[in-house]
């Protein structure tokens, strides 16, 4: 498939001069993966939704082998983390007990970004504002939010591209490295429209593939708090709530763009 992108570029400026320039083997290939990425979550949403065709399930395979050897982060134990819930409506003074703040049982699990309906994950997140961002509260929500400490040593695969980021200096993984840093991990924190029932397909699919090779959980940037991130976890006992507290939105900041309707 390489063989179908153009390996130069001719520039036709209006006096008839022609510049033409050659297009480096990585970026040639980098774009062949890109392409192959949004085959891959075409394939996902719209044809296979369990077992992928040998082109993509080689491509998956490839970016797993890559990530184990360098996006892997190791959580200690006794690390500290947050969960965020809004309280009951027409009760909504009441918060929840510690107990009520772990991961759903599985019959209550819907699906999220990570984990598809009926499998529960933890999410959590590095601080108090954004556990509560990732709620989507409004002004005047009332919400419990309780700290997790983790029980026992946890890696992770590392989506985000704010923390903890290891990027290697190795010529030879440079293709693996821009994608993954320029489209892989956009698909963990970009948000989606949640009328959209299949949008996290492909993220549950490649998390499953990652909770398959024995690791912990993930990393990803928050796309409602652009200083935080989340951490899930796979197994919804690894981390145990221990503090809790109440909180209420007093203020919101929307940031938009305004365009004429033509």
């Amino acid at each position: 498939m390489a063989d179908s992108f153009p390996k130069k570029i001719e520039i036709h400026h209006g006096n008839g001069e022609v510049m033409t320039g050659k297009f480096s083997q990585t970026f040639q290939d980098s774009i062949q993966d890109s392409i192959t990425l949004s085959a891959l979550i075409g394939e996902l949403k719209s044809k296979n939704r369990f077992i992928l065709s040998n082109e993509h399930a080689t491509f998956v395979d490839k970016y797993i082998e890559y990530a184990r050897c360098s996006k892997v982060h190791k959580f200690n134990e006794g690390e500290e983390f947050f969960r965020a819930r809004i309280n009951d409506y027409g009760n909504n003074d009441k918060h929840f007990s510690l107990d009520e703040m772990g991961a759903p049982p599985p019959y209550k699990a819907s699906q999220n970004r990570v984990n598809p309906a009926g499998i529960p994950y933890l999410y959590l997140a590095n601080n108090i504002k954004t556990a509560v961002s990732e709620v989507r509260p409004w002004i005047g929500c009332k919400i419990t939010v309780a700290k997790f400490t983790l029980k026992k040593e946890a890696s992770v695969v590392n989506f985000s591209n704010k923390v903890f980021v290891n990027v290697t200096s190795d010529k030879q993984y440079e293709v693996l490295e821009n994608v993954w840093r320029e489209l892989i991990t956009r698909i963990f924190s970009m948000p989606f429209d949640p009328r959209d029932d299949i949008a996290y397909i492909p993220t549950q699919y490649i998390s499953e593939r990652f909770k398959k090779e024995g690791l912990d959980g993930i990393i990803y940037d928050s796309a409602l708090n652009e200083d935080g991130y989340n951490l899930c976890l796979f197994d919804v006992g690894i981390a145990e709530a221990n503090k809790g507290n109440k909180v209420m939105v007093n203020s919101m900041d929307i940031k938009m763009s305004v365009e004429d309707i033509e």
